[in-house]
């Protein structure tokens, strides 16, 4: 396709590009999301992982949607074609949400597939709605630090007013700089970009709020407390399902 066939979105988004610096591919991986202020994409594509109730909700509301019957159609013994058809499914969209009856179910199923892609699906429990979630999706932004050193994410698009993506800007960057060894020592640059913008570096020239060092021990701490119900979630719902088989 050539530049003159290509057609540009109407609303461009805006990405964020942080380069790591003293940290290489024996330091410890890091993983962890943080839902910003505002949307970080004008228009989000989600895929519904339902039981009946929420496969019959997304339908009608004009979602993609998977039944479980659909999602062990990618089920096969050839472990590599499985992982070749949920790699194309996790790029078809920009996330996932499972019901919360399926989503024990999903890794035996597609396998880890969605994990590695960072698009996990986000749990719709009793009470959530499908609009709720979307929204969620599209203001939340995840970071995963495996051996490359520059990360990169969609942060918001050029709708949003200057101080909303600022505030977006920051909540992402300190988050970030809370999950590094050594904090801001670990940051080299930091650019923001839109799709037919020209990069801006906007550290180290300081236009980037530090937090102070308390905040940075609150969000730390918060980080960990997450983790903490996280792993002992997913242990629950792990006996459960052992359980029930």
């Amino acid at each position: 396709m050539s530049l003159k066939d290509y057609k540009y979105p109407k609303t461009e988004t805006v990405d964020i590009q942080i380069k790591l610096r003293n940290y290489g591919p024996k330091d410890p991986r890091f993983s962890g999301s943080v839902k910003l202020q505002y949307e970080t994409r004008k228009t989000v594509k989600v895929c519904i992982l339902g039981n009946k109730k929420d496969f019959d909700d997304a339908k009608e509301k004009g979602y993609d949607a998977l039944s479980l019957e659909d999602m062990t159609k990618y089920k096969t013994k050839d472990k590599k074609l499985r992982n070749k058809k949920v790699k194309k499914l996790a790029r078809k969209y920009t996330g996932f949400v499972a019901s919360q009856s399926l989503i024990t179910k999903i890794p035996r199923v597609l396998g880890p597939g969605l994990s590695k892609a960072g698009k996990f699906p986000a749990v719709m429990e009793t009470g959530d709605s499908i609009e709720d979630k979307v929204t969620e999706i599209a203001k939340t932004v995840k970071f995963q630090f495996k051996k490359e050193v520059c990360i990169g994410s969609s942060i918001g698009h050029l709708d949003l007013k200057p101080d909303q993506l600022k505030t977006n800007i920051n909540t992402c960057v300190n988050f970030l700089v809370s999950l590094l060894k050594k904090n801001w020592q670990n940051v080299g640059t930091i650019t923001v970009k839109s799709n037919q913008g020209r990069p801006q570096m906007i550290y180290p020239s300081g236009n980037v709020e530090e937090q102070s060092q308390e905040d940075l021990l609150k969000r730390q701490a918060f980080i960990k407390q997450v983790e903490r119900e996280e792993r002992f979630k997913k242990e629950e719902e792990r006996k459960r399902a052992e359980e029930e088989a």
